[in-house]
């Protein structure tokens, strides 16, 4: 009985030890690292982006009002290969907006289609999007739109698709130790279409340093990141 007591003791001396360390960690200042430059959202992947004044950030990803990030991707309708600026940086110039259920997709040329999201959702045609080995579905937006990305992209047989979570995703996050200089929690996050993680983020004096040993200077819409951080010396945030 004597040795349960002391187990019992030790047990709860230690676990009040993590608790009061866990508290004290949770109440340390804040320390500031820089001020937010830009925020951005991409409602279609590779397609055009929306800057805007504030985000609202769930597990998921961003979003500002119905424009979700990355919540849209165009595919090849026959193999569902996925469609990016790197296949076709024309997609870059594609200008999408989603309002009152509704997703508008206008091309530079003063052409646009649309796709009222509630009849997506009751067809209900789904495509299995694939890229690099790993797949994810989603709800085919409809002739319209695919035509529009076909003629404008001059590929054939595009389809818009449009993401659900109650869909399969195989293209899930899991943090990797080589990713960072700095220890990060080893976890799974669940992704829309974009690549790596649910958010991303830059700094401009990481992107000053880089184009310092670039012959041709890139700006920070190249990285196409959800966040723009600037007054933070270059590289410091491979330790946050």
């Amino acid at each position: 009985t004597l040795l349960f007591c002391i187990a019992g003791t030790i047990i709860s001396y230690n676990a009040y030890r993590l608790i009061r360390i866990l508290a004290s960690s949770k109440s340390d200042q804040w320390i500031p690292v820089g001020t937010v430059k830009n925020l951005w959202v991409h409602p279609i992947k590779s397609c055009k982006r929306k800057e805007v004044f504030s985000l609202y950030c769930d597990e998921l990803g961003p979003r500002n009002g119905e424009n979700r990030d990355r919540e849209f991707l165009a595919i090849d309708g026959a193999t569902g290969e996925m469609h990016t600026a790197r296949t076709a940086p024309r997609l870059v110039l594609i200008d999408p907006d989603v309002r009152d259920g509704v997703l508008t997709v206008t091309t530079p040329d003063g052409r646009s289609a649309c796709a009222v999201l509630s009849e997506v959702i009751e067809r209900r045609i789904v495509h299995r999007a694939k890229r690099n080995g790993k797949q994810v579905d989603g709800l085919d937006c409809g002739d319209a739109i695919g035509l529009l990305f076909s003629e404008f992209l001059e590929i054939p047989g595009i389809r818009l698709i449009y993401y659900r979570p109650e869909l399969f995703n195989g293209r899930l996050c899991t943090t990797e130790p080589g990713w960072w200089t700095n220890p990060v929690p080893k976890r799974t996050d669940t992704i829309r279409y974009v690549d790596l993680a649910p958010y991303h983020v830059s700094t401009e004096q990481s992107l000053r340093a880089l184009n310092k040993e670039l012959e041709t200077p890139v700006s920070s819409t190249w990285f196409r990141a959800n966040i723009v951080i600037d007054h933070s010396p270059a590289w410091d945030e491979d330790r946050w």
